[in-house]
């Protein structure tokens, strides 16, 4: 790799990454004193040099030819279509059926039904539970299986929510659901991964971080109901690991 230049501010540069990297520029950014460097392979270095000069004078911008969106991924949209069938039946006589089969019962799991310890993740409660949390699901589960693979996304999942099922029940009992600790999870996975590698085509917004950070807080306050705090914090500590082992 060669460098093509280098910006004083981390959070440009990081910016500037993520948009060479989807321009399919490999590039990496390295501190340099109080400056970050920008590394990118050797035969896209004028191009790559090209966008620095023009980033220098105001934010680049994705073309529609250079950049696609991204488009809905099987794992993502498949967990997304599950926890909506679910909560659509829960609205049906089948309610009572689901919620016995699907909470996390020790004795039950002991007796050798295992799903129990993820399956929590895929009940909702109410129309601003299930849109709320698919919306975040959606979009953050998406990036993960695009960038890296359906396999990644299938692990941070299972794991994070197995973990914060188990803290949430330990806290407060078998009687709880949602994706909620899932998506903080997943939230700070790519938080983590933004900062540790910016080359890696992770980013996302300071403000985003506060805003959901804000909401978990208001969800102590107990003016929303009965929610998984429990849950929530673990599966943000679960996200954090996972970005910082990768």
């Amino acid at each position: 790799m060669r460098r093509a230049g280098m910006l004083g501010d981390e959070l440009r540069a990081r910016h500037l990454s993520v948009y060479l990297t989807r321009l399919g520029i490999e590039n990496t950014v390295r501190r340099y004193h109080d400056d970050f460097e920008i590394w990118v392979q050797d035969d896209r270095l004028e191009e790559a040099r090209g966008y620095l000069e023009q980033y220098r004078r105001g934010p680049v911008r994705a073309s529609p030819q250079t950049v696609s969106r991204i488009g809905p991924q099987p794992l993502t949209l498949g967990l997304v279509m599950i926890c909506v069938i679910l909560y659509l039946l829960s609205l049906t006589p089948f309610r009572d059926v689901i919620l016995l089969n699907f909470f996390l019962f020790p004795e039950a799991v002991l007796q050798g039904q295992w799903w129990r310890l993820l399956t929590p993740v895929l009940l909702h409660f109410s129309l601003l539970h299930i849109v709320f949390n698919m919306l975040w699901l959606y979009l953050l589960g998406n990036v993960i299986e695009y960038r890296e693979s359906a396999l990644v996304l299938a692990l941070e999942v299972v794991s994070i929510g197995v973990g914060s099922n188990l803290a949430q029940w330990y806290a407060a009992g078998p009687s709880f659901g949602g994706m909620s600790g899932v998506i903080y999870g997943l939230l700070g996975y790519i938080w983590v991964r933004s900062r540790r590698h910016p080359g890696s085509g992770y980013y996302i917004e300071n403000g985003v971080i506060v805003m959901m950070l804000v909401w978990l807080v208001v969800c102590f306050t107990g003016w929303l109901g009965p929610v998984a705090n429990t849950a929530h914090v673990s599966g943000l500590l679960l996200g954090l690991l996972w970005g910082l082992v990768r």
